[in-house]
């Protein structure tokens, strides 16, 4: 038959220690950690690298492919209107504006000086 078994008495001390860490263990946590600061800082990278050369594409070929396409940098006092009406003067420049606008993926039409445009060439 079963014979009953009793409880163990564990001393209160042994029971509240802290847990101890070998050199081993003491290293493999700090590769961990060193692994999870070098993938966090991966993942920011690449979704801030994402969204700058999202930002700089010029159309569905990009600036790379941009074939009938002109680099332009504003200079100060310069308008996209101006700027069309300088790429095309028989053209409408609401329509040569509209052009520059979906090009270069723009929020809307201000634009500051030293900005790079693309805009339609000739």
């Amino acid at each position: 038959m079963c014979r009953p078994t009793r409880p163990v008495a564990v001393p209160a001390a042994a029971a509240a220690s802290p847990v101890r860490l070998t050199r081993r263990g003491k290293i493999v946590l700090g590769l961990l950690a060193a692994a999870v600061v070098a993938g966090a800082t991966v993942l920011i990278w690449l979704a801030i690298a994402g969204r700058a050369q999202a930002a700089q594409r010029a159309g569905p070929g990009g600036p790379a492919g941009s074939h009938g396409m002109l680099r332009v940098v504003v200079h100060p006092g310069q308008t996209l209107w101006s700027i069309a009406v300088r790429t095309d003067p028989a053209a409408d420049p609401r329509v040569v504006i509209q052009q520059i606008v979906d090009d270069n993926a723009l929020t809307g039409t201000a634009i500051q000086a030293g900005q790079v445009l693309w805009v339609p060439r000739l």
